[in-house]
C-alpha cells in the first residue's frame, strides 16, 4: 500500500496542481496532477480535475473516462458521480448521465471526508439535490417532460433554518426556473405566468398564446428554438458550475452556487438576449 508520507506528500503536490489550475497556469497543474497520482494512485480530486482540463482542452471524451476513473476509484464519493454526470452532458451523453444522476438522488452514504461529522447528513442531501436539479435539466433536455419535474419538486421550498441555507435558495430558485420553462414546453401558459421567476421570453410567449396581449405580433423566435437556447444555457451553466477543481475529492459546486447566486438566473438566460430583443421588440415590458 501507499505510505502514510506518500499519501501526505500527494496531498500537497494535489494542492499546488489546484492553485496553477486555479491561476490558469493548466499545464504545471497536469503535472502535478500526474505526480500526485504517481505518488498515490487512490489520492481524491487528481482524476477528477484532469477531467477538467480535458473539457477545458475540448477533449470531451477523455473527460468522461478521466472522470470514470474518479468514481471508480472513489465509488463512496457522490461528488465524483455528480462530476462524472456534468461530464457525460458536456460529451452529450445525456442518457448516460440521466443513469448517473439517478441512484445519486436515493439515499446515499456520506462520502469519506465528512463521514465522521456532524454534517455528514446535511453533505449528503445537498449532493442529492445538486443531482436533482441537473437530473431535471437532463431529462428536459431529452424532452422527457413527465419525468422531468419530479426530481425538481424537493428543492422548490427551502425550510427556514435549513444548514447550507445560501447553496439551498440558490437551488430553489433554479428549479423554479427551470420548472417554467418545463411549463413551456408542455405548453402550460397560466403556469408560465404565475411562475415571478419565468424567464422574460418564456412569459412573453405564454401571454401570445393566451391572446393576454390581442395586438401584439407573433414572436419572431419559434417556441423551439427558444427551448433549445434555453436548455443549452443551463446546461451549461450546472456543468460549469459543477467542474471546479478540488484538492478534496468534491465538486465544489457550493462553493460556486454561493458565488453565484445573484446571477445564476441572469447567467442562465445570457443565450437568451438576442432571442428577446428578436421575440419582443418594446413589448418586452408588457
Amino acid at each position: 500500500g501507499v505510505s502514510a508520507c506518500a499519501s501526505q506528500r500527494a496531498e500537497l503536490v494535489l494542492a499546488a496542481g489546484v492553485q496553477a489550475h486555479r491561476a490558469g497556469d493548466h499545464v504545471a497543474a497536469a503535472l502535478k496532477y500526474r505526480e500526485a497520482l504517481r505518488l498515490d494512485p487512490e489520492v481524491a480530486g487528481a482524476w477528477h480535475n484532469l477531467s477538467i482540463l480535458a473539457l477545458v482542452a475540448k477533449r470531451p471524451t477523455d473527460a468522461v473516462e478521466l472522470a470514470r476513473e474518479e468514481v471508480r476509484i472513489h465509488p463512496d464519493r457522490p461528488a465524483a458521480a455528480l462530476h462524472l454526470a456534468s461530464v457525460q452532458i458536456r460529451a452529450d451523453q445525456t442518457e448516460a448521465a440521466v443513469a448517473t444522476l439517478k441512484p445519486l438522488v436515493e439515499p446515499m452514504t456520506p462520502h469519506r471526508s465528512v463521514a465522521d461529522g456532524a454534517g455528514a447528513a446535511a453533505e449528503v442531501a445537498l449532493t442529492a439535490d445538486r443531482a436533482r436539479l441537473l437530473l431535471g435539466i437532463g431529462l428536459w433536455r431529452l424532452d422527457r417532460l413527465a419525468e422531468a419535474a419530479a426530481p425538481l419538486s424537493p428543492l422548490l421550498t427551502v425550510e427556514r433554518g435549513a444548514t447550507f441555507a445560501v447553496e439551498r435558495a440558490v437551488l430553489a430558485s433554479s428549479a423554479r426556473v427551470v420548472a417554467s420553462w418545463l411549463a413551456f414546453a408542455r405548453g402550460d401558459w397560466e403556469a408560465v405566468l404565475e411562475e415571478p421567476a419565468a424567464h422574460p421570453v418564456a412569459q412573453i410567449w405564454a401571454r401570445y398564446r393566451l391572446g393576454a396581449a390581442p395586438d401584439a405580433p407573433q414572436p419572431a423566435v419559434s417556441e423551439a428554438e427558444v427551448l433549445d437556447n434555453a436548455q443549452r444555457a443551463w446546461l451549461a451553466l450546472m456543468t460549469a458550475i459543477a467542474s471546479d477543481a478540488t484538492s478534496s475529492g468534491d465538486s465544489g459546486l457550493a462553493a460556486a452556487l454561493a458565488q453565484a447566486a445573484p446571477a445564476a438566473v441572469r447567467r442562465a438566460g445570457r443565450r437568451l438576449r438576442a432571442s428577446r430583443r428578436a421575440a419582443a421588440g418594446d413589448w418586452a415590458g408588457a
